[in-house]
Formats: C-alpha cells, structure tokens, sequence
C-alpha cells in the first residue's frame, strides 16, 4: 500500500510539471554538476555547474552567479531569478535566447546545502507578446498624443481617463499627467453632455458651441464630437 501511495504521488507529480511546462533540474554541489530531472534535457547529459554559466546571456550572468551562490553558501534557502538562457551554445549560427523565470530550494545535509532543486519556465513566448503589446500601445499612444485636434477617453461611467496634447491645452489643464477640475467632474454632469447623452447607451453625438468653464478659464467656440466605443457584445468600454 504505501509503495502504491509513492507511485501515485510521483505520478500526480509527473502529471503536474507536465501541464505546467515546467523544467526541473538539480544543481549537485557535492558533485559539483548539473543535471536534468523532468522536461526538455538542457544539455544532453550531465555537466559541470561551471558550464552551464555559458548558456547564459552575458549581462544576466552575474546576476545567475550571485542565485546560484547564495542558495550554495546558505544564505538563502530560497531563490528566484529571472535570466536569458542560450538553447544553440555550440559556437555555431545565431544563438536561440530564451527568457526564463528560475526558482529554487536548496537540499541541506548535515546543516550543509547539498543540492539545488530548481524549477524554470520558458516565459519566451509570454515576454514576445508583452513587448509586441508594448509597440502596439507605443506606437497608437503617439498618434493619440500627437492628434492635430483635441481627444479624451472617458470611462462608461463618465470619468476621465486620459486626454491629448491638444486637448489638455484647449481646456487649460493645469498639467501634462492630468487636471485637479476635470479629473473630478463627470461627463454626464457637465453642460451640454448632461442633456444630451444617455448614462445606460450613448450614441454618437456632434456640435459646434461655445463652450465656458469658468474653473478653468475657458471661453471659446468648439465644435464637438462624442464618439461611444462598444465591443462586439454591445458593452460600452469607452467615450471619446
């Protein structure tokens, strides 16, 4: 019975890392070596820790060093570490970098670390989409921030979110990150939003007017649009 219950557990074990896509290795200090306990072999076969400081990129090698001697030396019993990994070192073509998320916890025996247990996952593909979404948001912030004519985003609930170069100077905010008047008056209370919009469903609406905000020292003739951005379900995300 008990060795069933060993078996199931290493099974349930085995079944885990699989669907998390984690890689195990240990880091033998004893033996001085590395070594692959469950996912992609890294190396092949067994190699000195020494080595395996080549697979890493050379500006996050310091930073590897200093996990690996820490969990060594005992001064820490956990580690985590976030590096650059090279899956083609062998001094031929383009070296394949890939963005790892280490984390360990170091074996004693005899009040002395004997092995580092290490778990990593391949964060490559979700770093990818994080600095393609950064372009994106870079490149569409520049043509908002840039607009020949004034633009602001409103929450549904009618609450300023962020508003454009032009429109900060139409409005006179009193700052390029925001503005203590507008920041704290809603859309849908102010003159001629308040009469013309609906809180639930807002459509599309255009004037041209001559808008007076006191507050902020604004009399002048604007011609306006209020634009409703729903998604594909109807919801309202957005006013501009």
């Amino acid at each position: 019975m008990k060795m069933n219950i060993m078996f199931d557990e290493q099974q349930a074990m085995t079944m885990a890392l699989n669907i998390t896509g984690n890689h195990v290795m240990c880091f033998d200090l004893k033996e001085n070596r590395v070594y692959d306990l469950h996912g992609k072999a890294m190396f092949g076969n067994n190699v000195g820790i020494e080595v395996c400081y080549n697979y890493v990129h050379p500006d996050d090698c310091e930073k590897f060093r200093s996990f690996i001697r820490r969990l060594s030396d005992g001064t820490d019993m956990e580690a985590e570490c976030h590096y650059r990994w090279n899956y083609n070192y062998t001094g031929q073509g383009e070296p394949d970098w890939h963005d790892f998320y280490l984390r360990a916890i170091a074996e004693y025996e005899d009040g002395k670390p004997v092995n580092i247990i290490a778990t990593i996952n391949d964060e490559t593909e979700t770093k990818r989409k994080e600095r393609e979404v950064e372009q994106v948001s870079e490149r569409y912030r520049s043509i908002f921030e840039n607009s020949i004519i004034g633009m602001s985003f409103y929450t549904p609930d009618g609450w300023l979110i962020d508003a454009n170069r032009i429109m900060r100077k139409i409005c006179n905010f009193d700052s390029d990150t925001g503005d203590a008047f507008f920041s704290k008056v809603n859309l849908f209370d102010m003159t001629p939003f308040n009469e013309v919009l609906d809180h639930v469903h807002p459509e599309d609406y255009w004037a041209c007017s001559l808008s007076v905000i006191p507050e902020r020292n604004m009399r002048v003739y604007l011609e306006i649009s209020v634009h409703p951005i729903y998604d594909e379900h109807d919801k309202l995300m957005y006013i501009s």
